[in-house]
């Protein structure tokens, strides 16, 4: 296993690259880029779903925060027949500075780990992948939750024990800073080390 002095090395490491990663996500409009890939993520698989659930997600120009607005194809075309301009909708925001940084952090943990660089070329795509699909369930809980709390939506699941799961969920990932700076440690390790490195 490491020493003190690797051990050292690689926090410095990945500060530093954490930090230049930051200079250039400002330079390159990263954390932009990253909100809308999640947008386009969101309308193409929940734009129906369900029991005639939709979901439309935008970027807030502003605070290039993610925008979700909950509604029923059944409200939709009720709201169509009466003439109203909007559909009754939930509205959510999701704050994707939360999903961000953990991202970049990701990223300069799995460069600056002291493993020999083949394999970091094999763990970094499998690392942002598993930093995707968490941001993604983290999402999916909110979107669950709020239909399964709010009277007009539609319910997704009749299941108490799902229900409940959800709302636990939901109350662990709400800004809940401190989680979510632990995930990239935890998808760094799993992707990086073998068993032959805690020998």
């Amino acid at each position: 296993m490491w020493n003190t002095k690797t051990i050292t090395l690689f926090i410095v490491k990945a500060i530093t690259l954490l930090i230049v990663l930051l200079i250039l996500s400002t330079q390159f409009d990263g954390e932009k880029k990253f909100t809308n890939f999640f947008k386009d993520i969101g309308n193409y698989c929940f734009r129906e779903f369900g029991d005639g659930c939709m979901a439309f997600f935008n970027v807030k120009e502003q605070s290039l925060g993610l925008e979700v607005k909950l509604t029923s194809k059944k409200m939709i075309i009720e709201a169509k027949k009466t003439a109203q301009k909007q559909a009754p909708c939930e509205i959510i925001s999701f704050d994707m500075r939360f999903a961000y940084l953990p991202f970049l952090l990701t990223l300069a943990l799995v460069l600056a780990i002291p493993i020999h660089w083949k394999r970091k070329i094999i763990a970094l795509p499998i690392a942002v992948i598993l930093n995707i699909l968490f941001t993604l369930f983290v999402i999916v809980i909110k979107i669950y939750y709020v239909y399964e709390n709010t009277d007009y939506l539609p319910n997704i699941t009749d299941s108490q024990l799902l229900k409940s799961l959800i709302t636990v969920l939901d109350a662990g990932f709400k800004n809940n800073v401190g989680f979510l700076s632990i995930m990239p440690v935890f998808i760094c390790l799993i992707t990086c080390l073998r068993k032959s490195d805690f020998r």
